[in-house]
């Protein structure tokens, strides 16, 4: 085979490489974490809102949070945003946040801050109001309601 042909097939095969890996593409645009704390498998964790632009075919790719929390999630083309649980801290900490598809390559990666959220109790109230003498007077009101 001729050296040009050798070379001709060389850069064929690098343009195909080249072409498989733009195929798909995610890219991390913003991470919020949220103010606020709920327990999930007996840990305490923060909800964290992830914008993610994704572009070529439908993929499970798992989005791994500090090397220790894992998400498996369906990207589709596009613009999308996920609610991811991240572990609640108790002091201000910077958290990798790394998208990886089955292949364990690394499609996207940025760093979140994590500040302490403090731990809250909310207790709902069931509450009811009649306003006694606005439909009847006072009184037949209060024999309706008694």
């Amino acid at each position: 085979m001729p050296a040009s042909a050798i070379k001709k097939l060389c850069l064929i095969g690098h343009l195909l490489l080249a072409a498989a890996s733009w195929a798909s593409a995610a890219e991390l645009q913003h991470i919020e974490p949220l103010r606020a704390l709920k327990q999930s498998g007996g840990k305490w964790c923060q909800p964290a809102s992830v914008k993610v632009v994704h572009t070529g075919a439908p993929a499970t790719v798992t989005v791994r949070i500090a090397d220790s929390v894992s998400q498996r999630l369906e990207l589709i083309d596009g613009e999308q945003t996920l609610e991811v649980q991240v572990p609640a801290g108790a002091e201000t900490t910077a958290v990798p946040v790394l998208i990886e598809p089955a292949s364990g390559e690394v499609l996207a990666s940025q760093n979140i801050l994590l500040k302490p959220v403090p731990r809250l109790m909310v207790y709902l109230l069931p509450h009811s109001h009649t306003d006694i003498g606005y439909t009847e007077i006072q009184t037949a009101i209060e024999k309706k309601q008694v």
